[in-house]
């Protein structure tokens, strides 16, 4: 049975308005054609999808120019939802999620009744009080042996800590990862991305797989060089990854890839661009609700990237990625060749902080310096996440062939 899911938000007037999330996909967004249309200009025209399938209920953001947010955080590919939480969309409109809540009309403004009493008489108040201590010493008792039972397993096993993608692998350290005076590129602190945290704990294996098959694709790229990731980077790329894990809506994109990727291979290399690039950028559209299909995104990419490589290029690795995310930006050279704006805040932000070309112009410094939406660098996530899925599809639950490209 599905979970009933309201949202509660305010309306263009500022009226309080409360919509029933319907079983399935609920689409939200500016244009007509979505289940709740919320005239703000700071929407997209697709903006956010929700799924209320088989008993959870997630959010994903459709390549939207603003982002969604969850608890403040950004979403990265599918984000599980819980009763309480808050979405905001393009930074202008919070819905606040009730799941499991019943007992009121939808979209009104109505207030809440108060319920009637069912207590039965001989349930007086010195009863009740009785078994409320009860209950408060037993709820004390379990507590302290969760509490010890943690202390055990902590002392009893040993610390694990990821270390950054060129760590783990010392003869493919590369000078564009270090700045002016040798030293790594200082990382800031950011805000933790739904999902990774659960998953670098309870299962360090598996996010040292992550990461490992990040780096493989990330050498697939460009000519090799160019592999800097921060450590934030990894975190949200194994994010990504968990939030696609065995969706069959990544399954059935692989499908349609794995029949309709040698014509988009062609498109690419007839263009001058390496297939990669097209064949998972296609997938990290139609992923995030920008397309119908890959092969229907791959055209209007392909256009977009054609636009935005005469100053990107695609020689290494992460000036790869940047052309991905180029592809969230409305950017037409021109005569002139202007400079794609990534790449202008590159040399800005890169000169400031003193750091080889090669780290600033990379997503991840962007990311951290914030010179890059939160559309873009979402879909740079979700280019790898499903190249990294698509290498080896059974190793993260999706029934398909792996990919070649």
């Amino acid at each position: 049975m599905h979970p009933e899911v309201t949202l509660t938000f305010n309306d263009e007037a500022g009226r309080e308005r409360r919509v029933k999330v319907h079983a399935g996909r609920f689409s939200i967004g500016r244009g007509p054609e979505n289940d709740l249309v919320i005239s703000d200009q700071r929407l997209s025209r697709r903006h956010a999808v929700i799924e209320n399938f088989g008993g959870g209920v997630r959010v994903t953001d459709c390549g939207s120019q603003n982002g969604t947010r969850v608890n403040d955080v950004p979403a990265v590919g599918a984000v599980e939802l819980r009763d309480g939480d808050i979405i905001a969309l393009g930074g202008s409109c919070d819905l606040a999620v009730s799941i499991g809540a019943a007992g009121y009309s939808v979209d009104s403004e109505r207030p809440f009744a108060p319920a009637p009493s069912w207590l039965p008489d001989w349930l007086s108040a010195p009863v009740v009080a009785v078994a409320s201590i009860v209950l408060i010493v037993l709820a004390a008792a379990t507590l302290i042996i969760i509490q010890q039972s943690k202390s055990e397993e902590t002392s009893a096993g040993t610390s694990h800590q990821d270390p950054v993608i060129n760590q783990d692998d010392n003869d493919n350290r590369r000078d564009d990862n270090r700045s002016g005076d040798g030293s790594p590129p200082t990382n800031t602190a950011s805000t933790p991305t739904p999902g990774v945290d659960a998953v670098r704990t309870s299962d360090p294996p598996a996010s040292e797989q992550v990461k490992k098959d990040t780096k493989n694709v990330m050498r697939r790229l460009g000519d090799g060089s160019g592999l800097y990731i921060s450590e934030d980077g990894l975190r949200d790329v194994a994010a990504a990854v968990e939030g696609l894990r065995g969706s069959p809506a990544v399954r059935e994109q692989l499908v349609a890839m794995g029949r309709d990727g040698a014509e988009v291979a062609a498109q690419a290399r007839r263009a001058g661009l390496d297939p990669a690039l097209l064949i998972y950028a296609a997938l990290a559209e139609t992923a995030g609700g920008g397309a119908s299909n890959p092969k229907a995104a791959a055209g209007a990419l392909l256009r977009d990237m054609l636009d935005s490589q005469v100053t990107i290029g695609t020689q290494t690795a992460n000036s790869s990625l940047l052309l991905v995310a180029a592809c969230k930006y409305d950017f037409k050279p021109g005569d002139k060749k202007t400079a794609h704006p990534l790449i202008a805040h590159a040399r800005v932000l890169g000169s400031k902080a003193k750091v080889e070309p090669g780290v600033a112009r990379s997503v991840w410094f962007l990311r951290e310096k914030g010179g890059i939406s939160d559309a873009a660098y979402n879909f740079v996530l979700r280019f790898l996440a499903l190249a990294v899925i698509a290498r080896n599809p059974s190793r993260y639950g999706t029934d398909a062939d792996p990919l070649p490209w």
